[in-house]
């Protein structure tokens, strides 16, 4: 085959639990898949992904999914939650995914069952959703990094909020939210306030009665052009994903994932940012 030359601009702030590094990677293997006209779902695809990291796998599907094993063995894929309003929180600080992972082992926490999330998920159910959300990692996240309590807690309290967690390894939060102007409402607020970063998506067509959350409102959906700035861990820019990571004491990674709208992957975007290729 001929040499190929790729460029990534990122566009999302590392040490954040957005799995800034691992879409990357899966962003560049599907690029390649529709570069040379190969099944982005062939094994042999599949495992080089589980081969450059271990959750590199779990971006190459762009839909909500249930993974095992490492994070990387895919179990189950359910319907989009088109809609969702999400906000994304981040304090000043970062947290070191390795270190973080470090952490973990010496206080591990054995995870919680994901059934209450994986029967949301296959009903559709964005309030159920909410009412789920978990994140084993979160202690450690938030003993490395302790302001992120502090985000955490802030987006509970804000109007329009639904439920907050600790995204991936942290140290960036997220909320899902009653409508898109809520969050971004709060994004704003997040910033004039404290300072902090923070990411709402940006809508550009109004669909009636799209909000899984509060279906009688109006939402705007994104085109296909929107920036993946608000990615919260996926190679699509609209993906959320829980996960409990592995351990000696807990050994089954649990990652479930949703996303609020659909999103066709072109080779040319990586969604984390501009990834361009050429032959």
């Amino acid at each position: 085959a001929a040499p190929v030359r790729v460029e990534v601009r990122k566009a999302v702030p590392p040490q954040s639990g957005l799995g800034g590094s691992s879409s990357d990677a899966a962003s560049v293997i599907l690029a390649l898949c529709r570069l040379f006209s190969l099944d982005e779902k062939d094994p042999r695809v599949v495992e080089v992904a589980r081969s450059v990291g271990a959750d590199v796998s779990f971006f190459l599907n762009l839909a909500p999914s249930y993974l095992t094993g490492a994070g990387d063995v895919l179990a189950q894929t359910f319907p989009v939650l088109e809609g969702l309003p999400v906000v994304l929180v981040r304090p000043a600080a970062g947290v070191s995914t390795v270190a973080a992972y470090r952490e973990f082992d010496a206080e591990p926490v054995v995870p919680a069952s994901p059934a209450p999330m994986l029967a949301a998920l296959r009903d559709g159910d964005a309030m159920a959703v909410a009412a789920a959300l978990y994140n084993n990692l979160e202690g450690a996240a938030t003993r490395l990094v302790p302001e992120i309590l502090r985000v955490k807690s802030w987006l509970q309290r804000q109007t329009g909020a639904v439920a907050a967690q600790v995204t991936g390894s942290g140290s960036c939060v997220f909320a899902i939210c009653e409508t898109h102007a809520a969050a971004r409402a709060i994004a704003a607020r997040a910033q004039d306030e404290d300072d902090w970063w923070s990411s709402a998506p940006v809508r550009d067509r109004e669909v009636a009665g799209s909000n899984p959350v509060n279906p009688t409102t109006n939402v705007k959906l994104p085109e296909a052009s929107v920036s993946g700035r608000f990615c919260v861990y996926g190679v699509c820019p609209h993906a959320l994903s829980l996960s409990s990571p592995v351990s000696r004491t807990a050994p089954n990674t649990v990652c479930a994932a949703f996303c609020w709208t659909k999103f066709p992957m072109v080779w040319t975007s990586s969604q984390r940012g501009l990834l361009t290729m050429s032959p």
